[in-house]
């Protein structure tokens, strides 16, 4: 293995362990701490002109801006993500991200923007068939529903996916 190579994967994995030690002190509460990592992340991928990275980094610095309660700047940072990994075409990233900004729209009141994101998540998690990511798409979207047969066609349609 050329240098090269070695030094690519090397700084791969840094990327991932700083960022997933960020995720961590997110997922914990830790937001301090999860903003440090997850900015060290970035910078890193930013240096190493790893693309896939700064979209993984951005997506998750967008969540942490969203348990903050800073929504229009954890919509810019998740959008920009989604953006990214559309034309990467990685349509798995595409399922989760949608549906995570549908959510975030749904809980903002949003129900029109709410309904485009999560349709758009729902149909790619179709199209991949990927029932891991689909459920809780269509669960928003049974809530989003008024007619309560609708609503329930949402739910019976995420267990059978």
């Amino acid at each position: 293995m050329d240098i090269y190579t070695k030094n690519k994967i090397e700084g791969e994995v840094l990327i991932s362990t700083t960022m997933n030690i960020g995720e961590v002190y997110s997922e914990d509460g830790l937001l301090e701490q999860a903003d440090i990592w997850l900015n060290e992340a970035m910078a890193l991928s930013i240096k190493q002109e790893n693309y896939r990275g700064q979209a993984s980094v951005g997506y998750l610095l967008g969540k942490l801006k969203h348990k903050r309660g800073q929504f229009e700047e954890a919509e810019t940072d998740i959008k920009q993500a989604l953006s990214a990994y559309e034309k990467m075409g990685d349509r798995q990233a595409v399922v989760e991200i949608s549906g995570y900004l549908g959510k975030m729209y749904f809980e903002k009141g949003n129900t029109e923007q709410a309904l485009k994101a999560l349709n758009q998540s729902v149909q790619m998690a179709k199209e991949i068939g990927s029932v891991k990511y689909s459920w809780e798409p269509l669960y928003i979207l049974s809530l989003i529903e008024k007619d309560k047969e609708k609503s329930l066609a949402y739910l019976k349609e995420s267990v059978n996916a």
